[in-house]
Parts: structure tokens; sequence; C-alpha cells
């Protein structure tokens, strides 16, 4: 079996992983946005606090 170096190969992913801040203030309607667009009935949504300790 001969290997090809030059062979260019595409990897499409079946799914994607994205992330983003936002204020609490707009959680809500992120959340509501998300499920809305999101292809799968019930998305993954983790909610990771960032606290600022320098305030």
């Amino acid at each position: 079996m001969k290997f090809d170096f030059f062979k260019i190969e595409t990897f499409i992913p079946e799914q994607y992983k994205v992330e983003f801040c936002c204020t609490k203030e707009v959680l809500k309607n992120t959340i509501t946005a998300i499920k809305k667009v999101h292809p799968y009935e019930i998305p993954v949504i983790n909610i990771i606090p960032i606290l600022n300790l320098f305030e």
C-alpha cells in the first residue's frame, strides 16, 4: 500500500461548541435565542459565573 503525503482530506464535524459571555440581565434572552435556533430538541447549555475578585 502506497501512502500519498499530498492527499488532502477534509473533516466536517457533526457538532460545534460555541462559547460566549453575557451579563445576567440578558441571560434569559440569550438562552431563549439559543433554544430557538438550536437543531436539537434539548441543547446543552452550561452557565458558568465569572467572578471578578478585583472589583
